[in-house]
């Protein structure tokens, strides 16, 4: 057996079922933080050996590799696998835990070669010895190419709307003239539904013994210190020989890289040989251009000086600078002037005057309309009628961009920016990237409602909300963690790397419903509003 493991808890075999003792199962672990040794993307080929001919069993604990190392190995691993039972046929079972990271049901184009590899490895592996057990709590993401080949079904609790709906698909399509998608939430835990139409021929319910060995996976229970982990049994040196061996052996016998490596130096001498033929040419042409340096005759250069102007141009030159001169001496005399009038008009200003003026100018307190000179009615322009109902609901404030969404203007549009200016000449707004209202803005003469809480504060948001964003918080709503952007995508049945389900994520994150991060998740304000 071999357990890709994304999660890194299959180490459990190893111990008995309280964590402290060695189990029955002296099963190899692979890489992860409890491996007996490191594993890293380069060694699918040569585990996909040691697994398919030397009959090694092991978890394969890839949790700590990125995505694209991570794709890499498990490609590597089922392409090499495949081959190597071709050779050695053997009854092997892989194991792949959360299957849907290993065979999606979206397959993006960097998971087409790992797709591709796993999908062979379960539709044809069987013929030579490989069996496959997938393992997921979300088969509606796993792919379907993959899980029809499935004959044997195992479904525990589940509550999900899209989780039942797959596995009842996938009894119906088996032969059942039944529906358990009810049934599926009402399950006892560790009471499994099973089907097996061909192999087996069970249908029913039947409750599956806890565990024998160390359940790695269970939820951290409150005030309690998690066992020291010390696996034991296995020694770690034999196996870096065995994986240091197999790496070897396919080194040495891997055609692609005897083709590169022979490419390489026949590169290398074709560089050479054009390297030297380079060198003879140059040798050539000096040797011809010293030949012909000899036979040509001396040539002696001699400087003549021209002269870029006639005596005509710079005779015209000296006219057209006389008469400039005459012109900027007549502008001279009319400024001397204009000064000499204007001295008997106005008589100088007492300085000391001007800047005593200036300064109670300063000093002199602004008065504060509360509505424009214009509009006899008392009322104000709709524009900022509107930005102060939303300033009026948010005490500390919100950015520009926020108040501009709540508002439906465009926060860069004359309309939304002439409002603004004109509320801070009133006094009743302050700020400029996060605004506020000034205590003469909330004295303001405007009715609006507060904000509600709790089932009316999400009916509300639902209700001012588009499409693409109501189906978003609806889903959020409904699961109590964060969720991966492919999931909330399909979920709402919108592309993840679409413009509409980009653009719905970005306003949402303006308006602080959900927070910025790698998952999706309901700000926290936002889940306690609603919550409370």
């Amino acid at each position: 057996v071999a357990i890709l493991d994304p999660v890194g808890v299959w180490f459990g075999l190893r111990l008995d079922a309280t964590g402290e003792h060695p189990s029955r199962f002296d099963i190899p672990v692979l890489g992860g933080q409890h491996g007996d040794v490191g594993l890293d993307a380069s060694m699918g080929a040569a585990v996909a050996t040691l697994v398919g001919e030397n009959g090694l069993s092991a978890i394969l604990d890839v949790s700590e590799m990125t995505g694209a190392d991570q794709r890499r190995f498990v490609t590597d691993f089922a392409v090499g696998l495949f081959q190597a039972k071709k050779r050695h046929r053997s009854p092997v079972m892989i194991v792949l835990e959360e299957a849907q990271e290993f065979a999606p049901q979206l397959v993006r184009p960097d998971h087409a070669r790992m797709v591709g590899a796993i999908e062979k490895l379960v539709k044809l592996g069987r013929n030579f010895g490989i069996g496959t057990t997938l393992i997921s709590q979300r088969p509606q993401a796993v792919n379907k190419d993959v899980l029809n080949q499935s004959e044997v079904l195992l479904a525990f609790q589940l509550t999900g709307p899209q989780e039942r709906k797959a596995i009842d698909g996938w009894v119906q399509e088996h032969g059942a003239d039944r529906s358990v998608a009810n049934s599926l939430p009402a399950l006892p835990v560790g009471t499994a539904l099973v089907w097996s139409p061909q192999w087996l021929r069970v249908f029913g319910q039947y409750k599956i013994l806890p565990k024998e060995t160390f359940d790695a996976s269970r939820t951290p229970v409150a005030g309690t210190d998690a066992p020291a982990v010390r696996l034991g049994g296995i020694d770690p040196e034999q196996l870096r020989n065995m994986l240091g061996a197999v790496a070897a052996k396919l080194a040495a016998d891997d055609p692609v890289a005897l083709r590169t490596q022979l490419a390489a130096a026949l590169k290398e001498a074709d560089n050479a040989r054009m390297a030297n033929r380079t060198w003879e040419r140059k040798a050539e042409d000096a040797n011809a251009r010293a030949e012909r340096a000899k036979a040509e005759p001396q040539v002696v250069t001699e400087r003549v000086e021209v002269p870029l102007l006639s005596p005509e141009d710079w005779e015209l030159l000296s006219q057209a600078t006389t008469a400039l001169r005459g012109v900027l001496d007549g502008f001279a005399t009319a400024e001397d002037r204009i000064r000499g009038l204007l001295g008997k008009l106005v008589p100088p200003p007492d300085r000391a005057l001007l800047t005593a003026h200036q300064t109670a100018r300063r000093s002199a307190p602004t008065a504060i309309r509360s509505l424009p000179a214009a509009d006899t009615s008392g009322r104000l322009p709709k524009a900022e009628t509107s930005i102060l109902k939303v300033l009026a609901q948010y005490p500390n404030g919100r950015s520009k961009r926020q108040v501009a969404m709540l508002t439906d203007y465009s926060s860069k549009g004359g309309g939304f920016a002439n409002a603004l200016s004109s509320l801070r000449s009133k006094g009743l707004i302050e700020g400029r990237e996060v605004l506020t209202l000034t205590a003469a803005g909330r004295s303001a003469p405007i009715e609006y409602a507060p904000l509600p809480r709790g089932a009316e504060l999400l009916a509300h948001w639902l209700g001012t909300l588009a499409k693409a964003e109501r189906s978003i918080v609806e889903v959020l709503v409904a699961e109590a963690g964060p969720l991966s952007k492919e999931t909330v995508a399909e979920r709402t049945g919108y592309a993840a790397s679409g413009g509409g389900f980009w653009n719905a994520l970005s306003r949402l994150r303006t308006l602080e419903i959900i927070e910025r991060g790698a998952d999706i998740r309901l700000h926290p304000d936002f889940a306690e509003a609603i919550a409370s």
